[in-house]
């Protein structure tokens, strides 16, 4: 019985080769001819498709084997004619159009095997189709036609660069490469055909381009010039490849040409980038560098090294024409909000690469600066103040601001220039000599992320808390008559602001003293919770001279304002007189008589200010300013009320009670720790918060450190 049916098979499979034959020749098959074998293949599998099914596979395999050998024998024989990239894309079009009608005529074949190849010997699971595409690939690969195939696509590359090449002749290699690509989809593996292709020519290309650039090179002297010819050249090639290559791999070629392209030129390219810069050319540096990111696509950092250097040049040089520090910081930020104006904004449209470079370099140039941390805090707290308070747009007082916050960044004494800025700002509200509060609450949002948590919330408490007295205090001085002074209060909270609150209080001249006693009346009514407490020494006040030849305007303290206001109807008052009419404690009468002497407007007949001492107006006073300020401060003194001196014992009291608390966790996390390690530990948790606190840490020793441990364990025990 078997041998009738391997006879069977052997009858039915010579009556069906000629179509098979057929079939991989691309020959045209009759419907008769192919339904007469599909009948035959069907009729065998449905006998016994077990073993039937794989001797049909093996059969058709020595087919599409032998059809195989013949074709790659026939191409070998062209393998150096021009036509060969021809003949090897008709021979695949015909194979793999012949596959696909095999495993349609064998489609009986294929069912049976997804169901019956685990009983065959050989395991066969594949469908007819994808069995005659992996005998093309192994084939393709032994018979190393790929670097063939890829020379032969070079040279159409530059056939295509010279127009000689048809459009007809394009399309085959199109083909080509497509034919790859649907090898790999079909038949996939880890070897790619279609991957391997592309890199070996991209990196042929790759090669192909340094003589074109050498070229150019020659040809033109100017970057500029070799930049734009390098572009037309790329988008030329750009059209070509983008028909040949997927996105990705156009990409790689763009970065591939563009650093052939610097390298060819990088020298030109430096030294003219840094000429513009220096001639602050600034839009041709910005061209250059746009022409350049034209090829990446991406943003590039070449030239950013250029400009750094520069900008720091430049820099070091007018520093070290400037002796005085603030003028230094002042030119700093001049040359800052150019560049960063100018170039950075303007020709760059605010490249983020060059921001930030601008940024570090100043971070550099901050780091260069060898005077005291603590110095260096004030020095820039008085320059953002006189920013602050100038007259300048608010687009220039945005860059200098960022300049400021910038600088701040790298500052190791963070917390002294908070502590003196807060000082600052509750001057200026306090007196009324800050511009707008919508400026102060700019300059909040500029420094937002960048200063103490603990700052940033006294800051808004005492800008709400100076809207919310404004408000109130409009409302009661609605209610005050006018009496031809014009007065302005203010009602605090005297707790979050950061000014010495001097208990110091003073005789208020009639003028004034009804208006504030009016609206403390007033302000009880309207705020019956709320206890007034007067703070003379943070009033201020404009009186009109008029004994002179021309009135002049004198703004002034109110106990100064209280002194000279005795002056209505004398020319002379005695010391302690003067001092029995205005209720002012001795020192600070003195201090504020030397300012006014320090004017001119009075005079003294003694050389120091003593009880007995004559106090005279001046009636040859004269000032080429209507307009004036008594001084606060008398040179080489310090007024009672300077708030300097408690701003650096706040900041040392606050260093020390985190250097303390520092201790005091790291002894509890680790309680054998020496003293070296303690030391350690706790600068490497100061460094966290950048403030200078290593001369701080100095002057805790080892038996101090003990003894805080102990200390605060006892109170620990306490608590628990």
């Amino acid at each position: 019985m078997s041998v009738n049916k391997e006879q069977n098979l052997f009858q039915m499979w010579d009556l069906s080769e000629p179509t098979v034959n057929k079939i991989l020749l691309q020959k045209t098959v009759t419907r008769p001819a192919w339904n007469e074998t599909y009948q035959r293949i069907y009729s065998l599998c449905v006998i016994e498709p077990w073993s039937v099914g794989e001797s049909l596979f093996k059969m058709i395999e020595i087919c599409l084997k032998n059809r195989i050998s013949r074709i790659y024998r026939d191409l070998e024989k062209k393998s150096n004619s021009a036509d060969f990239l021809k003949a090897f894309n008709k021979a695949w079009k015909q194979f793999s159009k012949a596959c696909e009608d095999l495993n349609e005529l064998f489609k009986p074949v294929n069912n049976h095997a997804k169901i019956y190849a685990s009983e065959w010997k050989s395991g066969q699971r594949e469908e007819i189709k994808h069995l005659g595409l992996n005998l093309w690939k192994n084939a393709f690969y032994e018979k190393k036609l790929m670097n063939k195939i890829v020379e032969l696509i070079l040279e159409g590359f530059k056939d295509i660069r010279r127009g000689f090449l048809s459009d007809k002749k394009q399309n085959i290699m199109i083909e080509v490469l497509e034919s790859f690509k649907y090898l790999d989809k079909i038949i996939p593996s880890k070897q790619l055909v279609y991957d391997e292709a592309v890199t070996l020519l991209l990196d042929g290309l790759k090669n192909s381009y340094t003589p074109f650039l050498v070229e150019f090179s020659k040809e033109i002297d100017t970057f500029v010039e070799y930049l734009d010819k390098a572009i037309s050249f790329w988008k030329n090639e750009e059209k070509l490849c983008s028909l040949l290559f997927d996105t990705g791999s156009v990409e790689k070629l763009r970065a591939s040409f563009a650093d052939n392209f610097i390298e060819q030129k990088v020298d030109g390219m430096f030294s003219e980038c840094q000429q513009c810069v220096e001639e602050q050319r600034f839009r041709d540096f910005a061209s250059i560098h746009a022409k350049i990111e034209q090829f990446y696509l991406q943003p590039d950092t070449r030239l950013i090294p250029v400009f750094s250097r520069f900008f720091k040049k430049m820099v070091f040089e007018q520093l070290s024409r400037e002796k005085n520090e603030q003028e230094a910081l002042k030119e700093m930020c001049k040359m800052y909000t150019k560049y960063r104006k100018e170039l950075v904004e303007k020709d760059l449209r605010d490249h983020p690469l060059f921001a930030t470079a601008l940024e570090e370099a100043l971070k550099d140039l901050e780091n260069q600066n060898k005077s005291d941390p603590n110095e260096t805090a004030k020095r820039l707290v008085n320059f953002c103040v006189s920013v602050l308070l100038s007259k300048e747009s608010e687009e220039e007082l945005d860059v200098k601001l960022d300049f400021t916050r910038v600088l701040f960044q790298n500052l190791k004494s963070k917390d002294v220039f908070e502590n003196y800025y807060l000082l600052h700002l509750s001057k200026r509200l306090l007196t009324g000599t800050s511009r707008t509060i919508e400026l102060e609450e700019n300059m909040l949002s500029t420094f937002d992320g960048v200063w103490s948590f603990e700052h940033k919330s006294k800051i808004q408490i005492m800008i709400k808390d100076f809207k919310a007295s404004k408000n109130v205090t409009n409302q009661v001085a609605s209610l005050i008559p006018d009496g031809g002074v014009d007065s302005t209060f203010m009602a605090l909270r005297t707790s979050i602001w950061p000014v010495k609150l001097n208990e110091e209080t003073c005789k208020l001249p009639q003028e004034i003293g009804n208006f504030a006693q009016a609206y403390e009346q007033n302000y009880k009514a309207a705020c019956e919770s709320h206890k007034l407490t007067w703070h003379h020494v943070l009033s201020r006040g404009t009186v009109r001279i008029n004994f002179l030849d021309r009135p002049y305007d004198a703004s002034m303290n109110t106990f100064q304002m209280a002194i000279l206001l005795l002056f209505q109807n004398a020319d002379t008052v005695c010391v302690k007189e003067m001092q029995d009419s205005v209720c002012i404690p001795y020192g600070t009468l003195v201090f504020q008589l030397d300012c006014l002497l320090e004017s001119g407007l009075v005079t003294c007949d003694t050389e120091v200010v003593l009880a007995s001492s004559l106090i005279s107006l001046n009636l040859n006073y004269s000032n080429e300013l209507t307009e004036f300020k008594i001084p606060q401060n008398v040179k080489g003194q310090k007024s009672p009320t300077d708030a300097g001196d408690r701003v650096e014992k706040i900041v040392h009291l606050d260093r020390k009670y985190f250097l303390e608390a520092a201790i005091v966790r790291v002894v509890k996390s680790c309680p054998q720790v020496n003293h070296d390690d303690l030391i350690e530990k706790v600068i490497s948790a100061a460094l966290l918060i950048l403030i200078d606190l290593i001369s701080e840490l100095s002057k805790i020793g080892a038996s101090h450190s003990e003894s805080l441990v102990s200390h605060r364990n006892s109170d620990r025990e306490q608590d628990y």
